[in-house]
């Protein structure tokens, strides 16, 4: 396991600024840097990004179209900041409603060019590319007005996040489909942990189905799956099986 603790500046974002913040926090980019779609490209290209195909996505790599940009976040998810107060995307930064961070399914009809970071650094052992889009999912997991926090003093203010990366969690990827719930209760939780959050009012119970996104994380002796909240549009996760083999979700 990689670990890594990146520092992100507090505030609301524009599409842009978020990902600048993602590839300032994990050290590509130099403080100072200036991002807006209009200079994003030859921004990126000058700090070790290069066009790359938009039908082979990578965690990390950075989706452009001119007036948007955004993330793409792995296991077919992008994400950014899209929803203004006023339903769409108009550049100006601010969240009045909660939830102008967010993702969806990755579609590549939506973006002009893919940029992907080949400039080698890691942090903390962990490839840029990747840790970034690990610095996406924090800021969309957390956000409250955009991107702030309970203790933030004001914009501009730091939040030191740990990120990490099991590259071995390979061998105990859940598969990506829709799996059955084999017990009589299933908890959901906010993060893979049998010490996350509960999800309030929300479990499976036996003979439910949930359609998973294709993940590996094993902890506290369990395998995890996860999905997007249909009304919060953040990762939810469930215990799939046991490291033993104990069986919760049955896939279909």
């Amino acid at each position: 396991m990689a670990k890594a603790t990146v520092y992100i500046h507090g505030g609301d974002y524009d599409c842009s600024e978020l990902v600048r913040m993602c590839y300032r926090a994990v050290d590509v980019l130099p403080y100072g840097s200036y991002c807006w779609t209009g200079n994003e490209v030859s921004l990126l290209k000058s700090h070790g990004f290069k066009e790359r195909s938009l039908s082979s996505p990578q965690m990390g790599d950075v989706l452009w179209r001119s007036g948007h940009t955004e993330i793409y976040l792995g296991d077919g998810m992008e994400g950014g900041a899209r929803v203004s107060e006023t339903g769409g995307i108009n550049g100006r930064k601010g969240d009045q409603t909660g939830k102008e961070v967010t993702r969806s399914a990755y579609n590549k009809a939506h973006w002009s060019k893919l940029l992907r970071y080949e400039g080698g650094k890691t942090i903390g052992g962990i490839p840029c590319a990747i840790a970034a889009a690990l610095v996406a999912d924090h800021i969309i997991d957390h956000q409250a007005h955009g991107y702030s926090q309970p203790n933030r003093a004001g914009d501009g203010t730091l939040e030191a996040v740990t990120i990490e990366w099991n590259k071995k969690a390979a061998s105990q990827t859940v598969k990506a489909g829709d799996y059955e719930c084999v017990v009589d209760w299933l908890n959901i939780r906010e993060s893979p942990s049998t010490s996350g959050k509960l999800v309030k009012n929300a479990h499976y119970e036996r003979g439910e189905v949930v359609t998973l996104t294709s993940y590996a994380k094993v902890a506290d002796g369990f395998v995890w799956g996860r999905y997007i909240g249909s009304t919060s549009g953040k990762w939810r996760y469930v215990a799939v099986r046991k490291t033993n083999g104990t069986v919760y979700l049955r896939k279909v």
